[in-house]
């Protein structure tokens, strides 16, 4: 992979995160942690060491009440750790991961 190309990955913001992810695999939900999110993907505690699914449907539960839905390609799996890029997510859930990071950046910078 070229520099520019990890460069090009990494141009959206991201957050340490700390919330429930469900991915679901052959119709069985898996629940974990996401650790790091941008708007483009999310690094995934997974908590087993099988190898996750290439395409998986996902939900975010970034906050009570507020639940984003969508599909994810995995770019690599370690350790019980997945990271994922979402493929298929909605412009509306996008902005609200958007949202999201914004706050949660806008109140480390006051502190």
């Amino acid at each position: 992979m070229s520099t520019h190309e990890t460069m090009e990955r990494r141009r959206s913001a991201r957050i340490r995160a700390d919330f429930p992810i469900v991915a679901y695999q052959d119709g069985v939900a898996h629940h974990q942690r996401a650790v790091d999110l941008s708007c483009g993907g999310a690094l995934i505690q997974r908590g087993t060491q099988r190898p996750p699914p290439m395409i998986q449907r996902v939900e975010l539960h970034l906050s009570a009440g507020q639940t984003l839905r969508g599909m994810a390609r995995t770019v690599w799996a370690s350790n019980g750790m997945c990271a994922v890029h979402f493929v298929d997510m909605s412009d509306a859930d996008r902005l609200d991961i958007a949202e999201h990071i914004d706050r949660f950046q806008g109140r480390r910078s006051r502190h």
